[in-house]
């Protein structure tokens, strides 16, 4: 009786073992696929500051693992750069400073990947503690440049457990220790994680999501996705309420992956409108399912209000330099025409002032068109345009100004659009301008009208000295001069073609460009056709 009681009790304490390894293994899957789906970079730091595990977002980001570099040598090989230029010192790096306690958020960073690439980041970094000292720290990168990377697929972290007692042991203690470093680096995590289940309920959130929606306990925060529309008033950028359908996890759920999406919530802490940058991904069990989704949220509202400070900024320097710089050139002018009465000399230098407040002028309509088009604040009056007519106006304008190149209408097919004249013209001029100027021997530029797909093509078409390739995926960016530093320099605030891009945008056009170096460029912008009525 006892023999079998004892064989009895045996077979009770294996049964629960395997019911403990099978819960802990589901445990290591979970928190695993979370830690693995993250669609922001993290990496995990030991306590010598040296990455020992990193997501693939990481190893995506850097173009290389950085797992077992050391802090020297992962300066050096991404360059690891302030916002300035300035190098990052090897104690001035988050994890680094994660290491002395200190907590790190949304720190601005510069890297260039093995692909040579530079990526704007914002690094936060938290110190892990394990029985009350510091063992090691996470960190984790947000890609605030315009380019957001799509995540690599969950990796499995661990092999079915045998049924052998021995071995299932090991691999139990395996998966506890797994188990509670992802959980401590989730909770460790300064971003705000969310993670909800396949119904769309929110079944966990770390304590920057409770702080960063306002809620002191977790148990207020597991909630289904609808109910937080009304909770947090979520709306898209432009004020527009964003339906259940839309939000990230929702679109996660269906299958989509979501990097770098913006919108706009208002925080129960606060009560105050806070900007959120988003990225989300599935979770899927071993046979590709999905049975969840991760949410990571930045509050970039500082961000925002910066760069609304800074355009503001713009606008008001702008506008005081206008009437000072009218005043010069008045003078300068006036003094001018009574010239046969003054020296030589004396003229000279009031050509420079004269031409100097021309500069000026230029650059001051170029920050106030800038601080317009980024506050909103651009207006255009639309009318009926005769685009080859305007055109042909402005080459003959032009013409006038050089006398190396021959500006040229080589082809003008008759079409009408609605538009604004003088921003139309302002767009020709600059990319003929930049056709004379980056043409420096000379040559032809070629000037075609066409209509091609409902849309009316203005290209313009130099022999100049190119674009770099390297540099081409830039040369619309605001503040972009592709030739600096080159014998090809010739000034100015790299900010025309910029400026033009968004002013044919804003006529529901676009623009483009084929450039290679050393045999000139060919740049194009398209409008939409003007609707005639019927009594036009």
């Amino acid at each position: 009786m006892e023999i079998r009681q004892r064989v009895a009790e045996l077979e009770a304490s294996e049964a629960q073992r395997e019911r403990t390894h099978q819960e802990l293994k589901r445990k290591v899957d979970e928190l695993g696929a979370t830690f693995a789906t993250l669609p922001a970079p993290v990496v995990i730091y030991d306590a010598d500051d040296v990455p020992v595990e990193a997501n693939p977002a990481a190893v995506a980001a850097c173009g290389f693992d950085p797992a077992g570099v050391d802090r020297e040598t992962l300066i050096q090989k991404l360059s690891i750069r302030h916002l300035d230029g300035k190098p990052v010192g090897a104690d001035e790096l988050p994890s680094t400073r994660a290491l002395r306690g200190e907590i790190v958020i949304g720190e601005p960073l510069v890297f260039t990947n093995a692909h040579v690439s530079d990526l704007v980041v914002l690094a936060s970094a938290s110190p892990l503690v394990t029985h009350g000292r510091v063992s090691g720290a996470v960190a984790v990168w947000h890609d605030i440049t315009e380019r957001h990377r799509l995540l690599e697929q969950l990796r499995k972290t661990n092999r079915q457990l045998t049924a052998a007692s021995d071995r299932a042991k090991r691999q139990a203690d395996l998966a506890r220790r797994r188990a509670s470093q992802l959980e401590t680096t989730i909770k460790s995590i300064a971003d705000s994680v969310f993670l909800c289940d396949k119904e769309g309920r929110i079944i966990d959130v770390n304590e920057a999501g409770l702080r960063l929606i306002g809620l002191t306990k977790k148990e207020e925060a597991l909630r289904s996705l609808i109910d937080y529309l009304g909770t947090l008033n979520l709306r898209h950028l432009d004020g527009r309420p964003i339906a259940g359908k839309e939000l990230a996890l929702s679109r996660v759920l269906r299958g989509e992956i979501v990097t770098g999406y913006e919108e706009v919530a208002r925080s129960l802490r606060t009560r105050r409108d806070i900007y959120l940058l988003i990225s989300a991904a599935p979770v899927r069990d071993r046979e590709g399912n999905i049975i969840g989704a991760v949410e990571a949220m930045s509050d970039v509202t500082r961000i925002r209000e910066l760069d609304k400070l800074k355009d503001e900024f713009i606008s008001v320097a702008a506008h005081e330099l206008k009437t000072p710089v009218a005043i010069v050139k008045g003078y300068a002018e006036a003094m001018l025409r009574t010239a046969e009465e003054m020296p030589p000399a004396w003229r000279k230098m009031l050509d420079a002032v004269d031409r100097g407040a021309d500069r000026i002028d230029r650059i001051v309509k170029d920050l106030l068109d800038i601080s317009r088009l980024h506050l909103g604040y651009l207006e255009l009056t639309m009318e009926r345009i005769d685009l080859p007519k305007l055109v042909q106006e402005v080459v003959e304008r032009m013409a006038l100004i050089t006398t190396r190149h021959l500006i040229r209408v080589v082809r003008a097919e008759p079409v009408v659009v609605q538009g604004d004249q003088d921003r139309l013209q302002q767009v020709l001029v600059n990319l003929l301008d930049n056709a004379i100027k980056y043409s420096p021997k000379g040559g032809d530029i070629d000037v075609e009208i066409a209509v091609v797909d409902h849309e009316a093509v203005v290209s313009v078409r130099d022999s100049g000295v190119g674009i770099p390739k390297d540099k081409q995926a830039h040369i619309f960016e605001h503040f972009y001069r592709a030739h600096t530093g080159t014998p090809f320099d010739y000034g100015g605030m790299g900010v025309g073609l910029y400026i033009s891009k968004e002013l044919v945008s804003r006529h529901g056009g676009r623009m483009w460009f084929e450039s290679e170096e050393g045999k000139g460029s060919a740049f194009h912008f398209s409008l939409p056709l003007r609707v005639e009525s019927a009594s036009s």
